[in-house]
């Protein structure tokens, strides 16, 4: 009977140890689960209820967190590239071709009269029409080269100095002022008309294409070069703030 009672209280304590054992590996398993749970839902390293960073946060995180999260991001506006060749630039063969028949022209029997006969008128008409053409050469050549504008417009940014300083569009000024001397010179009074019928349409073509787009691109900054600069053909000095 006594080995019976013994065997008994045995069985009893070994279950409750099974059942003790049990009990602690579920709370493990819990805690583990827990722990992982939380782990995966908080962040890399603590943060305070006003948004700042503990002693415990190191400076990678802080940068990384504070880029991801807490700045916008910074847009680096990149101009496109302006055309070398703009809209109006087929004024300079037009302006060539029609300087060269007027040249022609003059010299036939039937436009004749307006040959200058005058010696002394004739050598001024060459003499202006030289200073003219050196004028429009040098400020074409200022504008392409000095000014290195083929670079530049590869920038995409407006070009206000050099040549842009005295006029708005110094390279058409320039053709324009070649093609006025090249008339000068031939002496032929009935083509002197030629040169305002150039600076009229350069100004209408000017202010339908070229304007519009630049006044579009650059907004108010091309605005108030045109109020700094309002020469849009004819070069004169910058205008004094």
């Amino acid at each position: 009977m006594d080995y019976e009672n013994q065997t008994a209280d045995a069985a009893a304590v070994n279950t409750e140890n099974v059942t003790a054992s049990e009990t602690t590996t579920a709370e493990t398993v819990t805690k583990s689960k827990a722990a992982a749970d939380s782990t995966e839902s908080a962040p890399d390293k603590p943060w305070n209820i006003t948004g700042g960073v503990t002693e415990e946060t190191d400076s990678a995180a802080v940068n990384k967190l504070t880029d991801d999260t807490y700045l916008d991001p910074v847009v680096i506006k990149k101009f496109d590239a302006l055309p070398y060749y703009g809209r109006s630039y087929m004024f300079v063969p037009i302006c060539i071709v029609l300087t060269i028949a007027g040249i022609i022209l003059g010299h036939i029997s039937a436009l004749s009269g307006g040959l200058m006969t005058d010696g002394t008128m004739r050598y001024v008409y060459i003499g202006c029409g030289c200073v003219v053409m050196a004028v429009g050469f040098m400020l074409y050549y200022v504008a392409t080269f000095g000014d290195h504008i083929k670079d530049r417009v590869k920038t995409g940014a407006l070009v206000t100095t050099g040549a842009y300083m005295w006029c708005r569009n110094p390279q058409y000024s320039g053709i324009l002022l070649l093609c006025t001397g090249a008339l000068l010179i031939s002496g032929n009074a009935f083509m002197f008309v030629l040169p305002i019928a150039y600076w009229v349409f350069l100004t209408i073509l000017l202010k339908k294409t070229e304007e519009v787009e630049l006044g579009d691109k650059f907004f108010e900054a091309y605005l108030d070069y045109c109020k700094t600069v309002p020469n849009r053909i004819l070069p004169f000095k910058r205008k004094v703030k």
